[in-house]
């Protein structure tokens, strides 16, 4: 294509040239113009590809052919495109607001109101695990039934806990003692049916137990079925009882049986007994220990490091002590042993207190 460009003429010179004057035959201008517009020879066209793939390199985004033929002609199509191109785009920005509006139109709903500055699509909703409060706190830092503190107890066992009461005709303000009676209702078993309540029988492994479970994730004061709390796992046991605060344990656990009672904390992991014991107030932990027949009051100590021993006998006054079996006391360690008073360490076997240290021998009794 040749790239020679001749001086350009104004629109005057244009219109007489091709009303033929200036001399130039307007038979000739035709031709002039036709082998204008004709394509281009072989020769004219060498390097075209090339030229253009530098340009789209530099340019535009690549095609995979060349575009000729396409090219915007005269200035009515480029006006005619420009046009088109605004349209376009007025299009796009409103087709949205167009499309709600048909939708409304064929539904009979209006669409929602976008408030100005808020996307137009919702986002999703994900649940995160929610910051756990402090042991027997609420959020806001206050006791509330079904507060559990820690560990894979949340607030949506709670929640659980309570809509399974609520199967018993209670509402959800309604006192522990009413939401006790609910969850012993023989309804029970029957609502632990529905699939929205297989987490807890998930949790407790059988739905017997979760009556008993959810008393204790409310901090109820007491068990709708205490029998069955020794059935529990004894880890989710142990989790739910360090979860309580003192006062709420303390009031659960003295209501249990001595069997239950014996079955719930020979279970549970030292770990978790050691906090459950050393939590306990003195009074509490009074009742507990001689609530416990010999056998499980041993198995139960002896579970318990040697610190843990002397901190649990610490906190109980010498008449107390002294209802402890003699039996019991005498698999404890001399360590622990030799803080007792000497009323409690005068009733041990002889072959137990010579194993004491000469110091406390010496205040014993000569007998």
């Amino acid at each position: 294509m040749s790239t020679s460009r001749p001086q350009g003429i104004d629109r005057q010179t244009a219109e007489h040239l091709l009303d033929g004057a200036g001399g130039v035959d307007p038979g000739q201008l035709t031709r002039i113009l036709a082998a204008a517009a004709a394509p281009g020879h072989d020769t004219e066209l060498a390097g075209e590809e090339t030229a253009v793939a530098a340009f789209q390199a530099h340019h535009l985004t690549p095609v995979t052919t060349p575009r000729r033929g396409q090219m915007i002609k005269s200035p009515l199509a480029r006006l005619l495109t420009a046009k088109f191109l605004t349209a376009a785009a007025a299009a796009l920005a409103t087709g949205g607001a167009a499309l709600a509006a048909s939708v409304g139109a064929l539904t009979g709903h209006s669409p929602a109101p976008v408030h100005p500055g808020a996307s137009q699509y919702p986002s999703t909703v994900q649940a995160t695990p929610a910051t756990q409060p402090s042991r027997g706190q609420t959020a806001a830092g206050s006791p509330s039934p079904g507060s559990t503190g820690g560990g894979t107890i949340t607030g949506s066992a709670a929640v659980l806990c309570r809509d399974l009461a609520s199967q018993g005709g209670v509402t959800g303000t309604a006192s522990p003692a009413t939401l006790t009676q609910a969850l012993a209702s023989p309804v029970m078993s029957q609502a632990l049916s529905n699939p929205v309540f297989s987490r807890l029988t998930a949790a407790t492994g059988e739905a017997a137990t979760v009556p008993d479970y959810c008393a204790m994730v409310l901090a109820l004061p007491r068990l709708p079925q205490p029998a069955l709390v020794g059935d529990l796992p004894p880890a989710v046991l142990g989790q739910v009882l360090t979860t309580l605060a003192p006062p709420a344990l303390a009031t659960m656990v003295t209501s249990w049986p001595g069997t239950p009672l014996a079955q719930a904390l020979t279970a549970v992991p030292a770990p978790a007994l050691a906090t459950v014991l050393t939590t306990l107030p003195a009074p509490a932990l009074a009742t507990v220990l001689t609530t416990l027949s010999p056998t499980p009051l041993a198995q139960v100590l002896t579970g318990l490091q040697p610190t843990v021993q002397s901190r649990i006998l610490d906190e109980l006054p010498a008449s107390e002590l002294r209802q402890l079996a003699p039996s019991v006391l005498a698999k404890l360690p001399p360590s622990v042993l030799a803080t007792l008073p000497t009323s409690v360490l005068a009733k041990l076997p002889p072959s137990v207190r010579a194993e004491l240290p000469a110091s406390v021998l010496a205040q014993l009794p000569v007998s």
